[in-house]
């Protein structure tokens, strides 16, 4: 599960009182799309040989710790786009972008990211997927909402296009909770499909792509709730552009 990590001797302060990469429950995951900007972990090629760091720039690899997303060719990286005041994201075009990383995460796990979406959005947009089958989503169901959806349609909240939001996202079977900005959780059941890793921007195979921007991506195992919960979405928060 997430676990605060104190510098200074305080957790006051956001994003800079949190390290996610020392989480015990912590997995190889994009938390910080300026963070890993700024220790020159964003790549143009496969070889990694040409850094992404420019406004405009395409990236095909993403290096989180152990662990490679990667774009499956060319046409289908996302661009580093810079939202000023030292804030960088992903942009997805919606046509065929799509970065990826396998491995395995059973449930109960969750998932944070800080992401704004824009037309067009239906129920073929899928900014998160984390894999086996294609069926555990972040998506867009109907105008104006995003929702979870794992082997069924699990909870939802409304959603603006071209608007900042940050996510919780809880996949524990009949006990699934959305947590938008600061709201209160919603809940359902999105099924018991385990994680088959993660993907940005489409589903794992590449359908279904989104027009959309990812700032940040935390994945962990277990459930995160309590102090650990709110620790999390302030983080979560103040990476938002």
């Amino acid at each position: 599960m997430f676990l605060p990590v104190v510098l200074g001797g305080s957790v006051r302060g956001g994003a800079a009182a949190f390290d996610p990469t020392t989480l015990t429950g912590y997995v190889d995951s994009p938390y910080s799309i300026a963070a890993l900007r700024g220790l020159g972990k964003l790549w143009q090629d496969t070889a990694k040989t040409v850094v992404a760091s420019a406004d405009g720039d395409p990236v095909r690899v993403v290096v989180c710790g152990s662990t490679d997303y990667t774009a499956p060719s060319d046409a289908a990286r996302p661009l580093l786009y810079s939202e000023g005041s030292g804030k960088w994201s992903l942009s997805f075009d919606g046509v065929d972008d799509v970065i990826r990383a396998s491995y395995t995460l059973n449930q109960p796990y969750t998932r944070g990211a800080v992401w704004r979406h824009s037309s067009p959005q239906n129920n073929s947009t899928v900014m998160l997927d984390s894999r086996i089958g294609d069926t555990a989503y972040l998506n867009f169901p109907s105008t104006n909402t995003v929702g979870m959806y794992g082997s069924t349609p699990g909870p939802s909240a409304t959603a603006i296009n071209n608007t900042w939001y940050y996510t919780a996202e809880v996949f524990n079977e009949a006990s699934a909770k959305l947590y938008l900005n600061n709201d209160a959780a919603t809940t359902g059941d999105t099924g018991s499909a385990s994680a088959g890793g993660l993907a940005m921007g489409a589903n794992g195979s590449g359908n279904y792509p989104c027009v959309c921007r990812l700032a940040a991506v935390l994945v962990s195992t277990g459930e995160v709730t309590g102090s650990e919960l709110a620790i999390v979405r302030s983080y979560l928060a103040a990476l938002a552009p």
